[in-house]
């Protein structure tokens, strides 16, 4: 006996019922696909993205840590030097002689200049000597001394560079050279902190309690 169907009627021997898929599940296997490739390549642009903050994070960070190197030797700690040839006069052995001398030291000299490539920033340029290594009239255990103490230096300086503070004067780069060294600062018009304390070891100049406080 021939099956009957859902209408009622007995179906022909030998044949089955074809079932034809619907539209609605082809247009949601393509919403699918589609959904999956802008899921794909928003998580590519969204890593990409991620990629390149992080990149430029970690470069902010190394400058504000170590500051910038060129191949002269000179490592910018502040953006306010915004290239390297701005100061490429310093490698000039009379980069200094036009500049004004404003101050004078154990330590060294102290010149004012205007910055190269700027509005007009004035700055301060500090030379430190370096006594020559190879001087005859030192002994070895002079030499080594003095060696030293340039090595505690030239660490100081790499401290300084990263320090911010409100009562330090920040240090804009250093420069290594071979019988010297320059160290950039702003130019303070009323002397620095330093200044103002050499000037109360010398007598000179009182700080009451008030001022004081403010500078610890």
């Amino acid at each position: 006996m021939a099956p009957e169907s859902k209408s009622g009627y007995a179906q022909a021997p030998g044949t089955s019922t074809v079932v034809v898929p619907e539209k609605k599940d082809k247009h949601n296997k393509i919403r699918k696909v589609g959904a999956w490739i802008l899921g794909f390549f928003a998580g590519v642009f969204a890593g990409g993205l991620s990629a390149l903050v992080f990149s430029v994070l970690f470069k902010v960070l190394m400058f504000l840590i170590r500051g910038i190197r060129n191949d002269s030797g000179l490592t910018i700690f502040s953006p306010l030097i915004k290239k390297a040839e701005h100061l490429a006069f310093l490698e000039n052995e009379d980069g200094l002689e036009s500049l004004e001398l404003i101050g004078q030291g154990g330590c060294g000299k102290v010149y004012k200049a205007v910055l190269p490539g700027s509005d007009g920033k004035i700055i301060a340029i500090k030379k430190i000597t370096q006594p020559p290594r190879d001087a005859a009239e030192l002994t070895e255990e002079d030499s080594k001394a003095m060696n030293k103490k340039m090595r505690q230096i030239k660490s100081e300086i790499k401290i300084v560079g990263q320090i911010r503070h409100r009562n330090l004067l920040p240090l804009l780069a250093h420069m290594p050279r071979p019988d010297c060294h320059y160290l950039v600062y702003e130019y303070m018009k009323n002397g620095s902190l330093q200044d103002t304390l050499q000037q109360v070891r010398e007598g000179t100049r009182e700080l009451d309690w008030s001022a004081r406080h403010r500078i610890a």
